[in-house]
């Protein structure tokens, strides 16, 4: 597997520095290392978060790219994308832990199919540890007509999972400012550009999720960006005006609902317990 590529990730601020050492720990432990990780500080970091990053200098290839101030995942990551050497990128989160043999699989995921150009996996949530039994699996659609046909409804990809051609991205206008759903967007830019999407239907990252990550996805704010985006859907052609109306009835509520309401949907109807 002679594929060269770039991990791009990102941290800010409000990243836990214990949960960031063990994300590049993790990789650390692969059986196939990135030729470059690219980690974009989105604005001024902690002490704690910088010693972290720089006890990891000498044992993985990173690449720092600082911003002078906070700009949104998004953003952090259109920049980020620009600093990476290689035609393959990887994506990853610094609160998430890779498998032992992630790369190496997805690299042999990308020769048995030449023409893809980007594809994710499935993923196993925890809230305190991978080790804990009962983790959650969120799995993903595998076939590119039933990846089209799932996009219209909920977004076919695992962010921190995912593996893409660097200038398939840039074609497609790179990250933009979608707050919440930058990588939503630019999966359905792609495929309007008749890019060819995938999925591993196999695990390849424990990923932190749990209550904090529940609260995050509600509120009024978060359903108001819930309904911009699928506006742009909508606008874009991608989806009609009966999938349109049937997205926000069905999940805008969802994100009006308290935490523990919309936690319980996540886990019984989303997701299923391994």
């Amino acid at each position: 597997m002679s594929t060269l590529f770039s991990l791009l990730m990102s941290t800010y601020d409000g990243d836990e520095p214990e949960h960031c050492r063990l994300a590049l720990e993790s990789i650390c432990q692969g059986s196939v290392l990135p030729d470059e990780l690219v980690l974009v500080l989105d604005g001024p970091v902690s002490e704690p978060l910088l010693m972290v990053i720089r006890s990891f200098q000498g044992r993985l290839p990173l690449k720092i790219v600082p911003l002078p101030k906070n700009r949104g995942l998004g953003l952090a990551l259109a920049e980020g994308l620009l600093h990476c050497r290689h035609e393959w990128v990887a994506r990853f989160d610094t609160d998430d832990l890779c498998m032992p043999d992630r790369f190496e699989r997805q690299l042999a995921f990308i020769q048995a199919h030449p023409g893809i150009d980007a594809f994710s996996s499935s993923i196993l949530e925890f809230e305190h540890s991978y080790q804990e039994p009962n983790l959650l699996l969120k799995s993903v659609p595998c076939g590119e007509r039933e990846l089209i046909r799932y996009a219209r409804w909920r977004n076919p990809f695992n962010h921190m999972a995912v593996m893409f051609r660097k200038q398939r991205v840039l074609e497609a206008g790179n990250y933009q400012n979608d707050q919440c759903f930058e990588d939503y967007a630019l999966w359905v830019r792609l495929l309007l550009q008749g890019a060819r999407l995938d999925n591993m239907n196999e695990p390849t990252v424990w990923v932190r999720a749990g209550r904090n990550m529940i609260a995050r996805r509600g509120g009024q704010r978060y359903a108001r960006l819930e309904y911009d985006i699928q506006r742009k859907f909508l606008r874009w052609g991608f989806t009609n005006i009966f999938e349109f109306t049937r997205n926000l009835s069905i999940r805008i509520p969802v994100r009006l609902l308290s935490d523990s309401l919309r936690g319980a949907i996540y886990a019984g109807q989303l997701r299923r317990r391994t």
